[in-house]
């Protein structure tokens, strides 16, 4: 996993954006993932001691300034340059965050809670197994960046 952490709005938001390529014996996953954050002031509460130095922490939050994802693209092999759509990904968004992913399990616990005592089939076909690389473009604060993860 490779991950990035970018500031904005005089280091008041934050974003943490990370690749996700993942390959275990029965599970793989690849794609992107991340949170924009807000610094909000901690209230000094007289019974709880952890607030008593005040200060601030960071929460998730959607009004934060959000990315803008300009390109995203998985990797097979050294050089093939594959969309993620090819790919059966789902997308997920919570408050302050958003995952975009595609995973692949076998040998273990299939989608419908039964145990799934199958083989992997050999060919690699266009699912999590056969992503060698991540690599998302993407605006932040005015710039374009890249965050690149390199599994080899």
């Amino acid at each position: 996993m490779t991950t990035k952490t970018r500031y904005s709005h005089g280091n008041d938001h934050r974003l943490v954006i990370s690749t996700i390529c993942t390959h275990l014996v029965a599970f793989h996953e690849a794609g992107f993932e991340f949170r924009t954050e807000r610094k909000q002031q901690v209230t000094v509460v007289a019974w709880n001691p952890f607030t008593w130095g005040g200060g601030y922490e960071w929460r998730k939050s959607n009004s934060a300034e959000q990315p803008s994802i300009l390109e995203y693209s998985f990797i097979q092999g050294t050089d093939i340059v594959r969309s993620p759509a090819d790919f059966a990904v789902t997308e997920t968004r919570n408050t302050g965050s958003f995952k975009s992913s595609c995973s692949y399990l076998f040998g273990g616990i299939s989608n419908d809670s039964r145990t799934n005592p199958v083989d992997p089939p050999d060919d690699l076909g266009n699912d999590a197994r056969s992503v060698n690389d991540v690599v998302v473009r993407y605006r932040y604060n005015g710039q374009d960046r890249t965050i690149r993860h390199s599994s080899g």
